[in-house]
């Protein structure tokens, strides 16, 4: 059976962390709109928000950063 081919592994890293970011999104949308905009879980559902957006958004750029050095 041949190697598996680093550029593959590497790609399904990628797609296993753009997905968990688009999930930790969607908890956090989830969250913060059963709270109903008021108290401490909305304030956590937009937390979660943003930590998923900045996962989906710069997850990539510091892996790839990572693998270059």
């Amino acid at each position: 059976m041949a190697e598996r081919d680093p550029a593959e592994a590497r790609l399904w890293a990628l797609t296993g962390l753009r997905l968990l970011g688009f999930l930790i999104v969607v908890g956090g949308l989830g969250l913060a709109g059963t709270a109903g905009g008021k108290g401490v879980w909305a304030v956590a559902g937009l937390a979660l928000m943003a930590a998923g957006a900045a996962l989906l958004l710069l997850g990539p750029r510091a892996l790839a950063r990572k693998w270059r050095q």
